[in-house]
């Protein structure tokens, strides 16, 4: 379990965020308030409370927090997650758009882009990512190649705060284009959020 690194009443990066089983989100500036945000959630929608629900959303809420923020149990500092975009997100995602238009083949079919969108929709790490014009571009163009397909899901997709691509366009991408866009440390970031379907097929790749 991730714990706070942080004093409770400072304010980490973009708030405290949590995704509750059922899909909703909460935010929220002030650590008594996220608490109280998460719990009623639970409770207005009859989800089945754990009793460590506390510790298991401060350890949601840091595997979105940048480095510094967060600590694991043993005191030792997390990796955390650089959630602004960077040149190395730039290019590595000119890679993936480069792979994108010279494949005949790029895209998955209908029923997986489904189930991935789901776990992208529930996921901690889908969330919104200040961009620059550019990379935005390089989402769109990819979104222009799936053309009309859209998945049931996608008005619920942002961005991977792990990989900084569009969820939109993320899904539909076969999983060796989507590999020259990721590094290690990214892939061992996704590992930590539940269900990956990204990381788990990357790494099917590598273990071939």
């Amino acid at each position: 379990m991730l714990k706070f690194n942080f004093r409770e009443y400072d304010v980490p990066p973009d708030y405290y965020r949590w995704v509750a089983p059922n899909g909703g989100r909460i935010q929220a500036s002030d650590r008594k308030v996220f608490f109280s945000k998460v719990e009623k959630m639970y409770r207005d929608n009859s989800i089945p409370m754990p009793d460590n629900w506390r510790d298991l959303a401060e350890h949601q809420c840091c595997l979105v927090l940048p480095p510094g923020w967060s600590k694991h149990e043993d005191g030792t500092e997390a990796a955390g997650i650089n959630t602004r975009l960077e040149l190395g997100d730039y290019l590595r995602g000119m890679e993936v758009l480069a792979s994108v238009m010279l494949s005949k083949a790029p895209l998955v079919s209908q029923e997986e882009a489904e189930e991935r969108a789901a776990k992208c929709a529930a996921c901690p790490a889908n969330i919104p990512v200040p961009g620059c014009a550019p990379c935005v571009g390089i989402s769109n163009l990819i979104l222009d190649v799936k053309g009309s397909n859209e998945t049931k899901a996608d008005q619920f997709l942002k961005t991977c705060a792990v990989c900084k691509c569009s969820s939109q366009a993320n899904v539909w991408v076969r999983p060796e284009i989507l590999a020259k866009g990721v590094t290690e440390s990214q892939l061992q970031q996704m590992d930590m959020m539940p269900d990956c379907w990204k990381s788990r097929q990357i790494r099917a790749l590598n273990n071939q």
